[in-house]
């Protein structure tokens, strides 16, 4: 019996989902029809302002997701790095390695560092964006 109900909720609620997919272009268009008979040019203007900076959005968004995997990559690679050197660590104090060894996890951390500051650059960015489009 339980399995009958939420095939019925299931069915419901992608019922309700098809209706919100056909009906919210026809609200929009209306809405946008509305608007430029109301405030003329501007309407259509700030509809225009909302779309680029929706766009605009989406391909920062798609930056921040590629950054972020180049961030996971150098964090893999510094924590490998530290394990080897945690590993042979011996072997690092025997032949006198230890200002390579740093200087390799410094440079791998750099590169790390940077990809932080771009990640969080294009995070700005998108909540400004954000930010201006909720103010039209």
């Amino acid at each position: 019996m339980n399995y009958i109900n939420l095939d019925i909720v299931a069915v419901s609620s992608f019922i309700q989902f098809l209706s919100t997919v056909f009906a919210n272009p026809l609200i929009i268009i209306i809405s946008l029809v509305l608007i430029c008979s109301e405030l003329g040019g501007i309407g259509l203007l700030t509809f225009v302002v909302f779309i680029l900076g929706s766009v605009t959005s989406k391909n920062l968004s798609k930056k921040t997701i590629m950054a972020r995997n180049d961030i996971l990559k150098h964090k893999d690679k510094r924590a490998q790095s530290i394990s080897e050197f945690i590993n042979g660590i011996k072997i690092v104090k025997y032949y006198g390695w230890e200002n390579f060894v740093i200087n390799s996890i410094s440079h791998i951390r750099k590169l790390e560092t940077a990809f932080l500051h771009k990640t969080n650059m294009l995070r700005g960015y998108i909540d400004t964006i954000g930010s201006l489009l909720s103010m039209f």
